[in-house]
């Protein structure tokens, strides 16, 4: 772990910096964990186990991207992702404290100015965590995502089949499904050419090829032996039901377990699509950015 202190000593009179050394990982992911279990101060994503807490900030410290404050008694962590060529910052869980959230935010995003000019940055928090989602208004941060977290559990019960209008994407389609992507979602992270480079972790169905005219994405990925897809991205004009099932389908034959899906909450077609489908919704977050 790095010791910022050397590199910027911004802290208050009380305040300082705490290198990995000084807290083991287990003493953080306690830490982290028991703060997570208070909606008031739970930060997103959501997390099922300490062993996701775990996998965070094993990440941050290999990244040397784990920022860790003290005051006193009183701990603060913030979990970074840093892409320098796109000058794209997030902070992943947000700021885990269990109190003094108005200090410690202050200290970090200063840091964060200081040493991420120029960057964009993004943070998120529920709704229930109201000290947070006040001080990043206080700041000027836009909210840009207002989410509705719902979860569905697939299972050999269930008896999805495909309809004939959607196809899952193959490679001579990518193309075109590229293009589509981009026009629609212009400023996402995770923009056409991503998704290709990493197609071994997506599932995407599309209605028509040539030209595309409705997609829904999902992203695979596994933890503790249990396979896992988020939906990402869903788009037609009046067949996002039919796309969801569709990618259910997909999923229940990889043999996905949960599918979760992060919704706008003003999407109500959506949102009916997913509860008849046999989504529930789980949590809510918000999230928010700035240009630094």
């Amino acid at each position: 772990m790095k010791d910022y202190s050397k590199d910027d000593p911004i802290g208050g009179k009380t305040m300082e910096w705490v290198t990995i050394g000084e807290m083991s990982v287990d003493e953080l992911v306690d830490y982290c964990w028991s703060i997570y279990q208070n909606p008031k101060t739970r930060f997103y994503p959501i997390m099922d186990n300490r062993e996701d807490i775990r996998k965070v900030l094993n990440g941050a410290i290999r990244d040397e991207t784990l920022l860790i404050l003290r005051d006193g008694d009183d701990y603060a962590i913030l979990p970074l992702i840093v892409d320098c060529e796109g000058k794209y910052l997030q902070a992943v869980g947000g700021i885990a404290c269990e109190r003094k959230y108005q200090e410690f935010a202050e200290m970090f995003y200063k840091y964060i100015r200081q040493k991420y000019k120029g960057y964009q940055f993004f943070i998120g928090y529920p709704s229930s965590n109201r000290e947070a989602i006040d001080f990043l208004g206080q700041e000027g941060f836009q909210c840009v995502d207002k989410l509705i977290r719902y979860e569905r559990i697939l299972s050999d019960h269930d008896k999805f089949t495909s309809s004939t209008f959607t196809e899952d994407l193959k490679r001579d389609g990518e193309e075109a499904f590229s293009d589509y992507h981009n026009r629609l979602y212009p400023d996402a992270y995770w923009n056409g050419t991503r998704i290709l480079a990493n197609r071994d972790k997506w599932t995407i169905r599309t209605i028509d090829v040539s030209p595309i005219t409705g997609s829904v994405c999902a992203m695979n990925y596994q933890k503790q032996n249990r396979k896992y897809a988020e939906i990402y991205f869903l788009d037609s004009d009046n067949a996002n039901a039919m796309l969801l099932n569709d990618v259910l389908w997909s999923l229940s034959i990889r043999g996905v377990e949960k599918v979760i899906y992060l919704v706008e909450e003003i999407e109500l077609d959506k949102i009916y699509g997913m509860e008849t489908l046999g989504f529930e919704r789980i949590d809510d977050y918000r999230g928010y950015s700035i240009q630094i």
